[in-house]
């Protein structure tokens, strides 16, 4: 349970670390004021947008990883000596 929850811990520091240059990116670029609530809101929304198109992505390159390390699982058992040795 504790690697799991060092691994949250760090998700948690990425994320606000991609979301402090988030908000000035977007400040500079759309000219948002960040004084107001409707300058908040488009800054959150956009951000939770963000967001879910990294999660698409980040489970898109795990389901990939997963697919070639399977294959190259079978491929290694198939022509490994010391599987055959065992066999």
């Amino acid at each position: 349970m504790g690697k799991n929850r060092d691994v949250i811990h760090i998700l948690i520091l990425v994320t606000m670390g991609m979301f402090i240059p988030f908000i000035g990116s977007l400040t500079l670029a759309f000219n948002i004021d960040i004084f107001t609530s409707s300058g908040w809101i488009s800054i959150l929304s956009t951000f939770f947008y963000f967001l879910i198109i990294f999660a698409l992505e980040l489970g898109v390159v795990y389901i990939y990883y997963n697919l070639t390390n399977r294959h190259a699982q079978r491929s290694f058992d198939k022509t490994s000596p010391l599987k055959r040795k065992e066999e």
